[in-house]
């Protein structure tokens, strides 16, 4: 499974890497698309960059980008047969919180 997370900067429709994530999209597509989740288009595009990063001088994911990162990934696993649903608890639908919504 590939899971590519975006590069934390103007996640909305002016995301300098969008190209990239298109192109391993298209790589990926190639063999298997199942096995590809893209977090930028799926889970973090228009949210507020500054908001799921570290800090402003480390653009690594915080603890909510990682918390949307998990939800994402274990959606997709269920969602393409590749985890049991009923083998792990399952409680409430999970959304970036309120002060992660970009403008």
């Amino acid at each position: 499974m590939i899971v590519m997370f975006p590069a934390f900067v103007a996640l909305g429709e002016n995301y300098p890497y969008a190209e990239l994530h298109n192109r391993m999209a298209d790589i990926v597509d190639l063999t298997d698309s199942k096995w590809f989740l893209d977090l930028y288009s799926d889970v973090y595009k228009g949210l507020d960059a500054n908001r799921l990063s570290e800090s402003a001088y480390d653009p690594h994911p915080n603890e909510e980008a990682h918390r949307l990162a998990g939800v994402a990934i274990g959606q997709f696993l269920m969602k393409n047969g590749l985890l049991d649903i009923d083998s792990i608890p399952v409680t409430g639908v999970v959304s970036p919180s309120p002060d992660v919504v970009g403008d």
